[in-house]
């Protein structure tokens, strides 16, 4: 017999600009006639400790939004990013596997690495001067080939790495957010969606 306190969670990662938060929020909407959903944006997940060194506190931060997480009354629960530190892994697996203990999917969202640049000065004028592109500095082409570096680290490192593995990965080229809203539906939601 399944959990009653069973919940679905679902985190969305990516590179910046590829539509995390708007799929979190489509995504949520669709589900809300019949479910009730929670959200948390990255700046309740990610930020607060993207620039954080010391390990530990990472680790810290990240058991406490567990904690959060694993008490939220709603059935779904929808993360803007969790945990991507690429190279400590193994650390988050405790985590990784308490997330496990209800439906966790992860949707990797992708774009072709010649089209990162585009995306990106697109994603910073669509935004204006509240967005960052970046946090050293960086040009758009230099910021491209950082992200670029990133987005091949998701596919030789995280994802072969993570404990989670009801995995969709989404080319977010063409922006068809609904196609990917029912894509993702459908994967988390159908009878065969989950391995």
């Amino acid at each position: 017999m399944e959990n009653a306190r069973q919940k679905t969670i679902i985190i969305f990662i990516s590179l910046k600009g590829l539509g995390k938060s708007l799929l979190s929020d489509l995504l949520a909407e669709s589900l809300r006639p019949t479910r009730t959903v929670r959200v948390f944006h990255e700046d309740e997940t990610f930020m607060p400790v993207k620039d954080e060194d010391d390990r530990g506190k990472v680790f810290e931060y990240f058991s406490k939004l567990t904690d959060t997480i694993e008490d939220c009354p709603e059935e779904v629960v929808i993360l803007d990013r969790f945990q991507e530190r690429m190279d400590d892994i193994e650390l988050f697996h405790p985590l990784e596997k308490r997330l496990l203990s209800h439906r966790t999917f992860l949707i990797l969202l992708t774009i072709p690495e010649n089209e990162i640049e585009t995306r990106l000065r697109e994603t910073k004028e669509f935004r204006g001067d509240g967005w960052k592109l970046n946090y050293d500095g960086a040009d758009f082409p230099e910021e491209a080939r950082k992200d670029a570096v990133i987005q091949k680290k998701y596919f030789d490192l995280f994802l072969p790495n993570t404990l989670i593995k009801n995995i969709l990965v989404i080319d977010t080229l063409e922006r068809k957010w609904n196609e990917y809203v029912a894509e993702i539906k459908n994967s988390v939601f159908s009878p065969q969606g989950e391995k």
